[in-house]
């Protein structure tokens, strides 16, 4: 699994620090059920990306920078709600089984099914999961993600610094 344990602690490092950032002046103080429905509205941005899966009218093929850069928006809400709550473990071994259970099931189905199923979770976590073996699919590795997840990082702190 591309989010490896040592990666997600580097995630957890990193959205600690922009979580103090953002939370110095707050719109409101979100609870785990807004930081859970963020997460999953920015699963939605993600499998937005995935146009050739159903966009019958569209010839523009995927952007994979794109799909990455929504991949790690939520890979910032997975960690900033299990950091919130204090069980970073807890909601790594439910992205694990989340992954575990499905990698081999989904490795021949088609993107538009496992997008659907994708749109349907209600935990954040489990989303995580999926969207894994999707971003794994499509040639994505752990390397490739923390250039992503870095550039992503930095542009939200320039977004702060903006008065996002």
């Amino acid at each position: 699994m591309i989010l490896n344990k040592e990666f997600w602690n580097y995630i957890l490092e990193k959205q600690a620090i922009l979580d103090e950032a953002f939370m110095k002046d707050p719109v409101f103080f979100p609870n785990d059920r807004y930081r859970n429905f963020a997460g999953l509205v920015e699963v939605d941005e993600f499998v937005k990306e995935f146009r050739e899966s159903y966009k019958w009218w569209s010839r523009k093929p995927n952007d994979h920078d794109a799909i990455a850069m929504e991949f790690v928006d939520i890979l910032h809400f997975m960690a900033g709600l299990a950091i919130a709550e204090r069980a970073e473990h807890f909601y790594y071994n439910g992205i694990w089984t989340a992954y575990a259970k499905r990698v081999d099931r989904y490795s021949f189905k088609p993107v538009f099914d496992i997008l659907e199923e994708l749109r349907a979770v209600k935990k954040l976590e489990e989303g995580v999961g999926i969207a894994i073996i999707l971003m794994e699919r499509i040639g994505f590795d752990t390397e490739s993600l923390k250039v992503a997840y870095d550039e992503k990082n930095a542009e939200n702190f320039k977004r702060i610094a903006e008065g996002y």
